[in-house]
């Protein structure tokens, strides 16, 4: 070292200490102590916790430095503390926060003679911070007065545990875990002998290039005997100091909840449970996975308990499969599909426009409109006469549902709607009768808000994602018969079978009551259900809206939604809701002539008595009483025959009888009648007649036929 440098250090030196009495007199009269300054202690990033205050992410919000939670000093390596007294305080238990005898030591070196009581002084009160290199003179006093009374109140572990917390490290790093994890990618206490030194010798220097560090600790290695070799602790050196810091979260779950929280340093506590979570996150990339090549890269799920709307797990995309990672599409507005029927059957049952047993005919429409006619289709394109419903809401057939909304009328349809949290919807004049065929666009959890409504016995509540959300109002938009009807409906199997067979991913070993969707041109899936205590809402698709390739709701949202029931489910049963009051489970005949059984709300059920009646209602239409039959001589008599028609179908047990014989069918050959009259009746299975007509027959050219009113 230069003389003259030497000289300026010592005369330094020595006014410094000529000057400790006065420290007394000119120095702060109190520290804060140990537990204030632990307890103040805040992460820069924020963390969102599940339900159990279990980690589910965390999210900067601290952009002036990186620092992790306070690490006890129990959680650091052994060695590292050995190696920084060491390094930077050898005679640490020695002194009462002044080191006289190492200031003096190192008063000719770079680096200042400060006692590791006297650095952390210097964390605590940034007054004391170094104007540049080297601390003023009234700087260093204040700071040696801190450093004897932090010693006079706090006990050596206390002084070693928060020095590695408040110590910077590189750049923004501070606190040994910080840079424990973002230099050596691992914990503050797994570090080894090597790894210790290289830290060490970065204090002070948190901008210095990785060379000047690793010689530094090279020149240091004597004095902690470290094994390593200089061209090993360059090695080190350059594999993990010459790259921007980065500090991985351990667990990065839901990580679309960051831009749903106000930035703080407090922790927030959200309503998932981080299982559920897990289980969810899980079951939709495993799918996605499996029908990527089908051009299916993003998907959304949602899990809702249904005694509290409370979210159980929100799942805004795969990051997996996806190509828009910060796309949360668990609240982007995609195209309904079907997913929207069951509201509207339920508000259709609700105002007793429909019961699940009305008959609706699934036959080709033509509605006028505007633009033109509107003509919907069923998607597999095939038509299925007349059917009740439940047939058409389980198996989910297009034209039924345009009828019912042509009774109901869409706005107040979409009124309805927005009075259930659909706040995307536009005016209602941009929806026609499409509307209920999905024409809508909605969100996942907009259509998750709904359906746990259905579940909940028709009461709407908005969901709640944190826990410390005030409590919503409800809004009670259903009649607890009317939610029942439409949750019996969607829990039928036979029912959805027109469309999807016995054997699906709707079919779950458990009650649940479950719908599925898909928009125009395969740009959605949709598969939206619940069980008695779950919700599950699924999407499908791809963020940027183009088409999936031969891929259904059924195909590609159904089996997430199933996984992840069946794991909700695995140890927990879910029970069949019982009939609210209200509700009556009556007998009628549906469009086949077979008596059934369905539920009706109080008011709305057929008439018991004329439904026991109808037997005796039964009318013979064809031949009438009184008709007059004659062969035709241009067609052989052997291919002339006479049908017999009712009025309904037949009932069970019920058949023809022609001149005292029962028929195995429903016509005769002209040729087996005599000329002259015959008589024809209804029999009950009993024998009753429930009607009776009489017909003759006569020879002659040409089919002459006459009927008189009986």
């Amino acid at each position: 070292m230069p003389l003259s440098r030497w000289i300026k250090s010592l005369l330094i030196g020595s006014l410094i200490l000529g000057l400790l009495p006065l420290i007394y007199i000119f120095a702060p009269g109190s520290v804060p102590g140990f537990t204030p300054v632990k307890n103040s202690w805040q992460m820069s990033d924020q963390k969102i916790l599940d339900r159990h205050g279990k980690l589910l992410l965390t999210t900067r919000v601290d952009k002036q430095r990186r620092r992790l939670d306070w690490l006890p000093l129990d959680a650091v390596a052994p060695v590292f503390m050995r190696t920084l007294i060491r390094i930077e305080d050898q005679r640490f238990y020695q002194h009462g926060g002044i080191d006289a005898r190492g200031f003096l030591a190192m008063l000719g070196q770079r680096r200042g003679g400060s006692s590791l009581t006297m650095q952390l002084a210097a964390h605590l009160n940034p007054k004391l911070k170094a104007q540049g290199k080297f601390r003023r003179p009234w700087q260093k006093l204040q700071q040696m007065r801190m450093a004897r009374l932090i010693e006079q109140s706090w006990s050596k572990e206390e002084i070693l545990e928060a020095y590695v917390n408040l110590v910077s490290f590189r750049g923004e790093l501070q606190g040994l875990e910080a840079a424990s994890q973002a230099l050596m990618q691992k914990a503050a206490h797994g570090l080894n002998a090597e790894e210790a030194l290289l830290l060490t010798a970065s204090l002070g220097l948190p901008n210095a290039p990785w060379p000047v560090i690793a010689r530094r600790a090279c020149r240091l290695r004597s004095i902690v005997a470290v094994q390593t070799d200089c061209a090993g602790i360059e090695r080190l050196a350059r594999k993990s100091l010459n790259r921007a810091p980065e500090l991985r979260s351990s667990v990065r779950l839901a990580p679309h909840l960051a831009a749903l929280v106000a930035a703080s340093s407090q922790d927030v506590r959200s309503t998932l449970d981080r299982r559920i979570q897990e289980v969810a996150t899980q079951a939709l990339h495993t799918h996605l996975a499996a029908i990527q090549a089908q051009n299916v890269h993003d998907g959304a799920v949602l899990v809702v308990d249904n005694a509290t709307a409370e979210v159980l797990a929100y799942v805004g995309s795969s990051e997996v499969t996806t190509r828009n990672l910060f796309v949360d599409m668990a609240r982007g507005a995609r195209q309904a599909g079907s997913s929207l029927k069951p509201l509207l059957y339920a508000e259709a049952l609700n105002q007793k426009l429909i019961t699940a047993a009305s008959l609706l005919e699934d036959t080709p429409i033509s509605l006028p409109t505007s633009s033109g006619l509107y003509v919907p289709r069923n998607y597999d394109e095939q038509y299925h006469g007349t059917v009740t419903v439940r047939e058409a809401l389980a198996s989910s057939l297009n034209i039924p549902a345009v009828r019912v909304i042509d009774m109901l009328g869409v706005p107040a349809f979409v009124a309805k709607l927005r009075g259930l949290g659909f706040d995307k919807l536009a005016d209602t004049e941009n929806y026609g009768h499409s509307l209920a065929l999905g024409a809508a666009d909605i969100s996942p959890w907009e259509l998750a808000g709904a359906y746990v409504s259905l579940a909940h016995g028709g009461v709407y509540r908005p969901l709640k994602l944190f826990l410390d959300e005030p409590t919503a109002s409800q809004n009670s938009w259903l009649r607890p018969g009317a939610a029942f009807v439409i949750s019996h409906i969607l829990s039928d199997r036979s029912a959805r079978s027109l469309t999807f067979g016995l054997e699906n991913p709707l079919a779950t070993p458990f009650w649940t009551a479950v719908k599925t969707g898909t928009s125009k041109d395969m740009r959605d899936n949709w598969c939206a259900g619940y069980s008695s205590r779950y919700t599950v809402v699924v999407w499908v698709g791809n963020a940027d809206g183009s088409p999936m390739w031969n891929v259904t709701g059924i195909s590609g949202a159904a089996p997430v939604w199933r996984d992840v029931m069946n794991a909700l489910h695995a140890e927990e049963a879910s029970v069949e809701p019982a009939a609210p009051a209200g509700l009556v489970l009556a007998k009628f005949w549906d469009a086949n002539g077979k008596l059934r059984e369905d539920w009706f709300l109080e008011g709305t059920a057929p008439d018991q008595q004329k439904l026991a009646d109808r037997r005796w209602s039964l009318k013979i239409q064809h031949p009438l009483d009184g008709t007059l039959i004659a062969f035709d001589p241009d067609i052989p008599e052997t291919q002339q025959a006479l049908f017999f028609e009712a009025s309904a179908r037949l009932p069970p047990g019920a058949y023809w009888v022609l001149d005292g014989e029962k028929q195995s069918q429903d016509r005769v050959r002209l040729s087996e009648l005599a000329n002259g009259t015959h008589r024809l009746e209804i029999q009950n299975r009993e024998g009753r007649r429930l009607d009776a007509a009489s017909f003759e027959v006569r020879g002659g050219t040409g089919i002459q036929v006459s009927q008189r009113p009986r």
